[in-house]
């Protein structure tokens, strides 16, 4: 998989034509020459577009073939018996089948895909029949196969797959119901001979492994396992089924089955707000909370009225049972609907919680050792240490460190400095919820360890700081690695050219840290201002200097064409560090009244805007400014109050349901306990929590989007370590995407309202990616108010 979570992506893939050699041995053709076009066009927010990546891959291939990630089985996966049968045409229609368009009577070939690999073929459909057009097959199995995803098995159920087929000349053909990821290995496969007349095939098997909600279909059309040579030729597809025949085996309790009863399933302090959410067409006027030890009623509550909620595309209402104070683990019951999921009431509930996110950062570390003893599961070697190439030059620097951004394994000095920052405000606010113990290999060194992680990503962004002040943009390797450990990904590392805005950024983080650290290290808080005061002097020499990706790398961009905002939160952390007025220039000169502010790695202004207004004396410096950005982020706050309460789920995202959303819902709170810290008002805290209830499960989704955490959490995040070797607890998903920019989005979600445009897929990069600029906000609200 590609990792293209900030940037809105779309894919096109043009393959181009092949010219073939003779195959020594067999005097047999193949292809050997590929040419991918990746058109990586990535908009954040829908307002930017990323570079262009045009990259060749050149193949000889003399008896062999490529091999990739949907290689062979290997020889220790066990596949289940089987049985195939041979039957007349099939006409009949199910109304339990679990594919999409098996008929192509629409006409359309949607949601149906095809994966190449060193072959050519194209799909259409043709007198309701899908056509299949081999060129040239390949050299594996799997070098042309017509596939559809997220076609959900589970453990111990008896399946039935029928379908009709015929080709225009006979062959073999690989039939599977597989893994959609890791390494691709089968559930069931059959290797099956089609003839010239169209017949009806049926596969009946169990599924004996872990369940999977999104197995893939596959129907392996490249190379023939019996060696036969083929030349251009039609395979027709029609009447495709698959359905649950026998469920009496099968643990209904893993079958994720929706409540309509939404509550924050980490659960809530005995003081707090406690509200949960109905839905659907049984929403009564009374509701129940149960004890789950004993089985009583310890609440009845009335919910409120039923209204629509188009974000969410139900009829919701609210049930407020904050009177029950007394810990315990309650579940809800509403006559005509599932119980709800359980949750705890109790003054501790997010300890858990708490550690795990901040020890996502931890396990997100680069260029060091991770034991078994920090890491678990997703210990590894040293990775990425190798010296990085200054792009267009020879001149070769070392920025190992740092922490990997998302599910790949790049560094980007905007996004670091997001995290950085959420993470000191985190501790300048509240710094006692961050203790020298929290088992990280400093711990127990008398600093806190929340300072010791941020550190490690600051040390490495002043690698990235070049000898004139200016920063670079990134280091990545020129594509992203498959699903791989980082020890693995060993192509060369390429750092990216200066840009104002990640020189801007470092600005801002290194003036932050030098406030931050000089009360427990003050030789490294001089460093840091050190570093901040020199690239506050290459900002002051270079104009705009706007980063694009060079033609040849095709990750992530973080691109940005107007670094004001940046400068502004430069600005503002300088001064506050320095108490220098010559910063107030650059403050005044940003139009805060009429500019949007956010806490997003590209809209930084609300940094500066916080840092300025809750900076000692500024409103004596210049109390009109100070006035003036104290009234604007204020009002914001409102602003997103009333957004929160007029939601059916009362989150303050309003209809913003874009790449990242969860980060968006955890900003606003993070947004609304910064207001209130200068401009202290209860609401504010009241709908900042009400932000964390929807991300741990009071959600349309039913779903606590922290992997780990509550009763239904991600199980699949687009991250290559947990790929690899299992789901890494404490990460925040990006959450619903209503533009669905990735294809297994777009043909699973298609028709979804916004808050519903998620799913749970390590293929679904644009909804189901983590980054550590998702959770660092996670890790402020729930470290100041949580």
């Amino acid at each position: 998989m590609q990792h293209f979570f900030r940037y809105e992506s779309n894919i096109i893939i043009i393959i181009a034509y092949f010219f073939d050699i003779f195959r020594l041995t067999l005097m047999q053709y193949y292809p050997i020459m590929i040419l991918y076009i990746f058109i990586k066009k990535g908009i954040c927010n829908m307002k930017k577009i990323i570079a262009v990546l045009i990259s060749f891959s050149f193949l000889l291939s003399c008896g062999c073939s490529v091999v990739d990630k949907q290689g062979d089985i290997p020889p220790e996966t066990e596949i289940p018996p089987a049985e195939t049968t041979v039957t007349e045409e099939n006409t009949m229609e199910n109304e339990n089948n679990l594919v999409i368009n098996g008929d192509f009577s629409s006409g359309a070939v949607e949601p149906w895909g095809v994966f190449l690999n060193a072959a050519r073929a194209a799909k259409n459909v043709k007198d309701n029949e899908l056509c299949l057009n081999v060129i040239n097959y390949g050299g594996t199995e799997y070098a042309v196969q017509l596939y559809q995803d997220a076609i959900p098995l589970y453990k111990n159920g008896v399946y039935r797959c029928t379908f009709d087929m015929r080709a225009s000349e006979a062959r073999k053909f690989e039939f599977r119901l597989q893994l959609n990821g890791g390494d691709y290995h089968a559930y069931v496969s059959e290797w099956i001979d089609i003839t010239t007349e169209m017949t009806t095939y049926t596969v009946e098997f169990t599924m004996t492994e872990e369940s999977d909600e999104f197995a893939r279909l596959v129907y392996n059309c490249g190379y023939p396992n019996d060696g036969s040579r083929l030349g251009e030729h039609q395979i027709y597809l029609d009447n495709v089924c698959v359905e649950l025949i026998d469920d009496s085996a099968v643990d209904k309790s893993q079958m994720k089955v929706p409540t309509d009863i939404a509550v924050n399933q980490i659960g809530y302090k005995p003081s707090q707000t406690k509200i949960a959410v109905f839905s659907g067409d049984n929403i009564g006027t009374t509701f129940e909370v149960i004890e789950v030890e004993t089985g009583e009623v310890a609440y009845k509550g009335i919910i409120g009225e039923v209204r629509d909620n188009p974000v969410s595309g139900e009829k919701n209402a609210k049930g407020d049972f904050s009177e029950l104070t007394k810990p315990g683990r309650y579940y809800i019951r509403l006559e005509g609907c599932d119980d709800s999921y359980q949750f705890e009431i109790g003054e501790a509930i997010n300890g858990k919680l708490f550690f795990d996110t901040v020890s996502m950062f931890t396990l997100q570390r680069c260029g060091c050792e991770l034991s078994e003893e920090y890491a678990g599961a997703h210990a590894h070697p040293a990775c990425h240490t190798s010296e990085a190439t200054i792009y267009g030059t020879s001149e070769k620097i070392d920025v190992s460190g740092g922490w990997h951004d998302a599910g790949d394994y790049g560094k980007y000095v905007v996004a670091g400095a997001k995290s950085v920052a959420d993470l000191l405000l985190a501790y300048d606010i509240n710094p006692m919820a961050f203790d020298d113990g929290m088992g990280i290999p400093e711990s127990y060194n008398g600093m806190p360890d929340i300072l010791d992680e941020v550190r490690y990503e600051l040390d490495w962004m002043m690698k990235m700081q070049a000898p004139n002040g200016g920063v670079y943009h990134k280091v990545t390797t020129k594509n992203f690695p498959g699903d791989i450990m980082p020890e693995d990904d060993t192509a060369e590392l390429i750092v990216t050219p200066i840009s104002t805005t990640a020189t801007a950024d470092f600005a801002a983080v290194m003036a932050m840290a030098a406030k931050t650290y000089k009360t427990v290290d003050e030789a490294y808080a001089e460093k840091c201002l050190d570093c901040a005061e020199d690239a506050w002097a290459f900002l002051e020499a270079n104009p705009n200097i706007i980063f694009n990706n060079p033609s040849d790398i095709a990750t992530g961009a973080y691109d940005d064409n107007d670094d004001s905002d940046e400068r502004y939160w430069a600005a503002a952390a300088l001064y506050r560090a320095t108490g220098d007025l010559k910063y107030l220039e650059t403050i005044r000169n940003f139009d805060v009244k009429n500019k949007a502010q956010d806490l997003g790695w590209q809209n930084v202004a609300a940094y500066g805007s916080y840092l300025f207004i809750s900076t000692e004396n500024a409103d004596k410096a210049d109390h009109d400014l100070w006035n003036d950005i104290q009234v604007k982020f204020t009002a914001d706050a409102d602003y997103f109050c009333t957004t929160a309460e007029n939601d059916g789920y009362m989150c303050a995202n309003g209809s913003e349901y874009y790449w990242g959303s969860n980060m968006t819902v955890a900003n606003r709170a993070m947004f609304m306990i910064l207001a209130n810290t200068v401009h202290p008002n209860e609401k504010y805290i009241t709908v900042a929590t009400e932000q964390l209830n929807y991300l741990c499960g009071r959600n349309p989704m039913d779903t606590c989007y922290i992997t780990g955490s509550g009763t239904v959490s991600p199980k699949n995040p687009h991250h290559r370590p947990s790929a690899v070797n299992g789901t890494m607890k404490g990460m925040l998903v990006g959450g619903p995407n209503m533009n669905l920019e990735d294809e297994f989005a777009a043909n699973k979600l298609r028709g979804e309202a916004p808050q519903k445009c998620y799913v749970d897929s390590h293929s679904s990069y644009s909804t189901n990616e983590i980054t550590i600029y998702w959770n660092s906000p996670l890790v402020f609200v729930l470290g100041t108010i949580g």
